[in-house]
């Protein structure tokens, strides 16, 4: 169970980061215990964020991806193929939805080039995608924008931000999602950080192909578990989860493949 949080001071600006949340976030991360570190950075994070970037009647998702580890055929070196979802906040109209249920994203999405080219990526208008990045089409998104979550230019994963807006991202915008990234940043372990020359990224399929392998996610974690303690081997949920992700994305790639 993730720990309980303290809200946010009624003194907090949510137009800016005051010196007073950095405290709040920097004393989180040297206080909480190693396997909770990630929720509770990242609630408090994106608490702050959907209270700055919601001030207006646009409706935004807020995303953060990880790197998703698998290894080649020799498995002595790991790559990353895909990046999943960890932990997703929103306004309506989107809905709240489990981390489980989105799917792995991989070459085909701005998360993941963003990661690949450890740099920040903006699209003011989807539809017309005049950059031609590369983005899939997500339901109510009209804007988008997505920055590397980096450690000494190694990569955890990706914040991303969807917008029913067009050019929604302003200067002043864009600024504070890039303070907000390297704050996530702080939620992750040293170990989870990649150098880019290991992302090696594959075309994911779209939602709707993906959704019957995701369906079943939980009961697909919980065999993983059960048969982890039959064979008296240690495994935490986040390994289980991990590990059943990874199977996903073998199939997944079968199919695309053929």
């Amino acid at each position: 169970m993730a720990p309980v949080l303290e809200r946010q001071s009624q003194q907090d600006d949510p137009r800016e980061i005051t010196a007073q949340f950095y405290d709040r976030v920097l004393s989180v991360v040297a206080t909480t215990s190693v396997d909770r570190r990630f929720q509770a950075v990242a609630d408090l994070v994106l608490e702050h964020a959907v209270r700055y970037l919601a001030t207006t009647d646009a409706g935004i998702q807020l995303l953060v991806f990880q790197c998703l580890p698998s290894l080649v055929d020799d498995s002595t070196k790991t790559i990353i193929t895909s990046l999943y979802v960890r932990l997703a906040i929103g306004t309506a109209p989107w809905r709240m939805q489990a981390h489980s249920s989105f799917p792995l994203h991989g070459a085909e999405s701005l998360a993941g080039y963003a990661a690949k080219m450890v740099h920040p990526m903006v699209s003011q208008d989807i539809q017309r995608n005049p950059d031609h990045f590369p983005l899939r089409q997500e339901e109510h998104a009209r804007s988008t924008a997505a920055y590397p979550l980096l450690q000494e230019c190694r990569v955890a994963g990706c914040f991303q931000i969807l917008s029913r807006l067009p050019n929604y991202f302003s200067p002043d915008r864009l600024d504070m999602l890039r303070r907000y990234a390297d704050l996530l940043a702080l939620a992750f372990h040293s170990h989870e950080f990649y150098d880019p020359q290991a992302i090696a990224l594959y075309l994911m399929p779209p939602t709707d192909v993906q959704r019957p392998y995701l369906a079943s996610f939980q009961q697909q974690v919980h065999t993983a578990l059960r048969s982890a303690k039959a064979r008296q081997q240690e495994m935490n949920v986040l390994l289980a989860e991990r590990q059943v992700l990874q199977e996903i994305e073998q199939k997944l790639r079968t199919l695309q493949e053929k």
